[in-house]
């Protein structure tokens, strides 16, 4: 990892968007089936996911969830889930040495929990967080992109976005990418803020296994709906990750992903909300990074 990029993620860590006590009770149910706070590994190629305590986030502010891989493990990729229909948004999604640590964002009137998960493993011949170019997102609502790319060789395992400045945005994409290049992190966002904010695209790359990048069926949403969208890696294949957002075409106000996580053993599923102002239906879908089933364990 760069020194700026240290830097970049300690701020996160040290910032102002911490969650807040959570206050007793049990925190609403998850969307996802719930597995260990420790590690936990399927079998003898899967690799191991944690996940964190719920976190509190307030109405009207912002909250930081951190999930920390086991001793001995790197960390793969991660996401985050939380109960809410649509107004508690996916911002930050980082990794920080061991862990992976999410942020969201409650637009809601309601203080809301979220849960926040990472996807860690061992064994690579080669691996390596690859920080892509920051870009200026100015503030006309307008879509920025950017992507990370894995150097020649490697495989892309998982990924996600630093975002500096106000987290009043609207992540519409954050997905892998494949092709003869290589393979990617791209993303995409949205910034209501009234000033200039950053984005950055964080790759996760790794050596020594094959993979393949799977797509789901999608949804499509009516302005203003609030759907899932889910990939299932082929049978004798094994989930490491994966992502996804908005079809690409479709560039109006676009779609604000809420939920980014494993909803089963090999599935990874999205949650989007469409903005009330588009003038149409719009498309998500979700991406699946999986392992191939001829390799030894991780």
């Amino acid at each position: 990892m760069t020194l700026l990029a240290e830097v970049m993620a300690l701020t996160a860590v040290l910032g102002l968007y911490l969650p807040g006590p959570i206050p007793p009770g049990e925190p609403p149910p998850s969307k996802i089936e719930p597995w260990s706070g420790s590690a936990e590994a399927r079998s003898s190629i899967a690799p191991v996911f944690v996940q964190s305590s719920p976190v509190r986030v307030p109405a009207g502010g912002s909250a930081e969830a951190i999930a920390t891989c086991p001793a001995g493990t790197s960390v793969f990729g991660g996401g985050e889930s939380n109960p809410v229909s649509g107004s508690v948004v996916l911002t930050r999604s980082v990794p920080w040495r061991d862990t992976w640590e999410t942020t969201v964002r409650n637009n809601g009137t309601s203080d809301a929990y979220a849960t926040g998960y990472a996807v860690c493993g061992s064994g690579l011949t080669a691996y390596q967080q690859v920080y892509g170019s920051a870009v200026s997102v100015t503030p006309d609502g307008g879509p920025a992109t950017a992507s990370a790319t894995c150097p020649a060789g490697m495989r892309i395992l998982g990924g996600g976005q630093w975002i500096s400045g106000p987290l009043n945005v609207s992540l519409d994409a954050s997905l892998p990418l494949s092709d003869s290049g290589g393979d990617d992190w791209f993303i995409r966002v949205r910034n209501h803020n009234a000033e200039t904010i950053g984005i950055q695209p964080i790759a996760i790359c790794g050596s020594g296994l094959t993979t393949q990048i799977v797509s789901g069926a999608g949804a499509v949403l009516a302005p203003g709906e609030y759907k899932p969208a889910t990939a299932t890696c082929p049978a004798g294949t094994t989930l490491l990750g994966g992502g996804g957002g908005g079809v690409w075409y479709e560039v109006h106000q676009g779609v604000t992903i809420t939920d980014s996580y494993r909803s089963a053993q090999d599935s990874w599923t999205i949650y989007a909300r469409s903005h009330p102002a588009n003038t149409g239906r719009r498309g998500i879908t979700s991406y699946a990074i999986c392992r191939g089933a001829d390799l030894t364990e991780l």
